[in-house]
């Protein structure tokens, strides 16, 4: 129905409004109520006693389609709407027949289709006047009805995911109380009575101060994603997990509520790595180092390494693979002496020792001048900030031997700085290259090939370079 003006606004006042609620539509000015009513935010339908449209307001039209000359009646109205017989009989059900409204107001969500066909859920609600007239309204929750369908469908999708995973997946509250938990969780627990337990019972006595804290730091920090390994008391036996934690549910104001955990038994894993230390053992026993440094010779790094890239691959490790040359090297023993460049290497040796390695780091005097570190689990950052603390401790040493040596103090044209290739390389990497390639044996020597090119390519900045005693290092960025 076409909106008109208002000839008399003042006629809209509270009290008119009011009384028009309290006795009917009819005792209203009717161009006055349409322009009311075409105003609001909902779809809305004014019916008599008897079931006619006095009026429908644009917002109707603009949901379903439908013009007020096209629906004179509620019975029209039902047909239109509910084609499907079938159908149309259980709402007639629902609102206790056509010309039966119930007194007050009721609510009703149902599907319609509107006039090109289309099918939208809506929501009425019906209030039956003194006069017998009813005031409906109708709001379109299509939108709102499709998003709840995908939330269910995504949260059904997780629940069999969680429920199907190999790996112990469960939610902890920011307290560290047990939510959820798949089977798997019970299987690794021996329980199925979580919901009153907390994490940290399964702790071991000497670690849970350490991750306590550690977890702490990442709720208060908001990290998105951590990795801890450590072993829990499960069963009554010592176990060593893996464990990833991630923010799960945050409140409005962005803080976590609760974490997402995702664990793995790497009691093998750790076999593992007991065995190689054990190997270590036994091949520095079978002189596996350099009599002048102290670090691993090149014979125990050829016959070590592949072992290093099958765990990492198997494991899904990333390794930083870092050629070290001392520059100008060969002038200093050919102007000092041999005992002299000796010096230089246990030096340099006790440096590269004392620059922050771990334990299960591989620190290895290739030959002569050359040295080949080998770091688990970095990325560019944590290798980069590696290397530069390298050539910082080194440049530092040179100082102080300076000071304790008149023979280096007169050694001032040598620049004993360093050249640096830096090979990064992950699982990816190494499966990618066994899948084109097939030669698991000549892996090793690819990635030494690369890192030893990516220390040439610092070399080459050293002697462009106008300080001669500044240290050059280069990330190899190319493919295996």
């Amino acid at each position: 129905m076409e909106t008109k003006e208002l000839k008399n606004k003042s006629e809209i006042t509270a009290e008119n409004i009011k009384k028009t609620l309290v006795n009917g539509f009819e005792s209203f000015n009717k161009d006055d109520l349409i322009n009311i009513l075409n105003s609001l935010p909902v779809a809305v339908m004014l019916l008599d006693k008897k079931g006619k449209f006095i009026i429908i307001n644009s917002k109707f039209t603009e949901i379903t389609g439908y013009h007020y000359s096209e629906i004179p009646d509620i019975e029209a109205w039902f047909n239109k709407a509910y084609p499907d017989s079938e159908y149309r009989k259980k709402i007639f059900t629902k609102w206790k027949g056509v010309k039966n409204f119930l007194p007050g107001e009721t609510n009703r969500d149902i599907t319609i289709t509107c006039r090109d066909g289309s099918v939208k859920d809506v929501i009425f609600s019906s209030a039956r006047l003194n006069d017998g007239s009813s005031f409906v309204t109708m709001v379109d929750i299509t939108q709102l009805k499709e998003a709840e369908a995908k939330l269910q469908k995504s949260e059904e999708q997780f629940k069999i995911m969680f429920e199907a995973a190999h790996d112990p997946i469960y939610v902890l509250s920011k307290e560290g109380r047990f939510l959820q938990w798949n089977r798997a969780t019970e299987e690794m627990t021996g329980r199925s009575d979580l919901a009153d337990e907390y994490f940290y019972n399964f702790l071991m006595p000497e670690y849970k101060k350490e991750l306590l804290e550690f977890y702490l730091h990442q709720y208060k920090n908001n990290i998105e994603l951590t990795y801890k390994e450590f072993p829990v008391m499960i069963q009554g036996k010592k176990v060593w997990i893996g464990q990833n934690t991630v923010p799960y549910r945050k409140d409005k104001r962005g803080n976590t509520e609760s974490f997402l955990v995702i664990s793995r038994n790497i009691n093998e894993q750790m076999k593992l790595q007991q065995e190689l230390e054990k190997k270590n053992r036994e091949l520095e026993e079978l002189s596996s180092s350099d009599p002048l440094t102290g670090l691993y010779n090149r014979r125990y790094f050829n016959d070590f390494f592949p072992q290093i890239i099958k765990n990492a691959s198997r494991f899904n490790k990333s390794l930083a693979v870092i050629f070290i040359d001392l520059n100008d090297f060969k002038k200093a023993n050919d102007t000092y002496g041999h005992a002299f460049g000796d010096e230089i290497l246990k030096s340099f040796a006790h440096v590269l020792k004392n620059s922050g390695m771990r334990e299960t780091d591989i620190i290895c005097r290739y030959g002569g001048d050359e040295f080949v570190l080998v770091l688990g689990g970095l990325d560019y950052i944590h290798s980069r900030g590696i290397v530069e603390r390298i050539i910082k401790d080194i440049a530092k040493s040179w100082d102080r031997k300076k000071e304790e040596s008149q023979v280096i103090k007169d050694a001032v044209e040598l620049n004993l700085g360093l050249s640096i290739g830096v090979r990064l390389v992950n699982y990816r990497d190494i499966n990618q290259f066994l899948n084109n390639n097939g030669l698991s044996e000549k892996i090793d020597d690819e990635i030494l090939k690369q890192a030893d090119a990516s220390m040439y390519v610092a070399k080459e900045k050293y002697k462009k370079s106008q300080n001669k005693k500044e240290s050059q290092f280069h990330f190899f960025n190319g493919n295996l």
